[in-house]
C-alpha cells in the first residue's frame, strides 16, 4: 500500500511513520509545516505540488484543512481514510457526497481496540437490557480540553444502541441530592498527568458487577487503527465506511 500522509508532522503522521508496517510505504506527505529530517519521503506544503503515485490518502491534519483534502480527493479518485476530527456539517455533507465516487473511511476514532470495545458494549448492553445500572469512568492527560472525550460519547452510543433506547445522561454526582434513576448513566471525567486514554464501563448488578475497559499506552493506536482501516479500504468499492467495516467479522 502507498500512502499519501496528509498531516504528516502531526502527532498521528508521525505515529504512522514511526509504526508502519514493512510491507506499506509512504511515498510522500503534505504538511502546512515542513520538517523533512526525521523522514524518508518527501513533504509537500500543498497537494498541488504532489507528483508521486500514490494508491491512497490517509489524513490526520485540521479541520480547516479538510475541504482541500476532499477536493483533492474528488480530482484524483482515490481511497481516502479521513482522522482528522472536528469537521464542520458542510465538511462532513463533502464527503458523504464524494463517498458516491470513491472509498472513503470516516471515524471519530480510528483505535482498532476502540472498535472492539465498542462492539463488546453494544452486545453487553443488549443482553443486560435493564437488569443492569451503567457508569462510565474516563481518564485522560491534563491538557485534555473536552469532557467527556469523543470516545466516551462514541461509548454511550454503543450502549444505547444496544439497549434500544436513550438514556438519561448523569456528568458526576455532585451536588445532586437523590438517588440513581435506573434509566441514567453516569459519565465520570477525570484529567491529569499524562495518561493517553483510559475508559472504564461498569455494568453494576444487585448480585455482581461486568466491567469492560480500555487502556490505551500512546496515542499510536490511532495511527495504527489507521492503517488498518486503510488496507481494508483498498478491497472496498465506493461508499462511505466506518471502522467497524474493519472488524473481521459481520456486525
Amino acid at each position: 500500500m502507498k500512502i499519501l500522509l496528509s498531516g504528516c508532522n502531526g502527532r498521528m503522521g508521525q505515529a504512522i511513520s514511526r509504526r508502519l508496517p514493512q510491507q506499506h510505504e509512504i511515498v510522500a506527505g503534505v504538511s502546512r509545516t515542513i520538517n523533512k529530517k526525521n523522514y524518508q519521503y518527501p513533504i509537500y506544503q500543498t497537494f498541488e505540488e504532489v507528483k508521486v503515485a500514490f494508491d491512497i490518502v490517509i489524513d490526520f491534519s485540521v479541520a480547516v484543512n479538510a475541504s482541500s483534502v476532499i477536493a483533492f480527493v474528488s480530482k484524483v479518485k482515490k481511497p481516502l481514510v479521513m482522522g482528522t476530527t472536528g469537521l464542520l456539517e458542510e465538511q462532513v455533507s463533502q464527503l458523504t457526497d464524494l463517498s458516491k465516487e470513491v472509498a472513503i473511511l470516516f471515524s471519530h476514532n480510528t483505535s482498532f481496540g476502540v472498535t472492539v470495545l465498542l462492539h463488546l458494549l453494544e452486545m453487553t448492553s443488549k443482553l443486560l437490557s435493564t437488569d443492569y445500572d451503567i457508569e462510565l469512568v474516563e481518564k485522560h492527560d491534563r491538557n485534555k480540553l473536552d469532557a467527556p472525550s469523543g470516545t466516551s460519547h462514541l461509548i454511550l452510543d454503543a450502549i444505547e444502541s444496544g439497549l434500544g433506547e436513550r438514556r438519561d445522561v448523569v456528568h458526576g454526582r455532585s451536588p445532586k441530592q437523590s438517588k440513581r434513576n435506573e434509566k441514567e448513566i453516569g459519565i465520570h471525567s477525570l484529567r491529569g498527568g499524562g495518561i493517553a486514554s483510559e475508559h472504564y464501563i461498569s455494568f453494576i448488578g444487585e448480585d455482581d458487577t461486568i466491567e469492560i475497559n480500555h487502556i490505551a499506552r500512546s496515542f499510536d493506536i490511532y495511527g495504527l487503527g489507521a492503517i488498518k482501516g486503510g488496507e481494508v479500504l483498498l478491497s472496498k468499492t465506493e461508499g462511505l465506511y466506518s471502522m467497524k467495516d474493519v472488524l473481521p467479522i459481520t456486525i
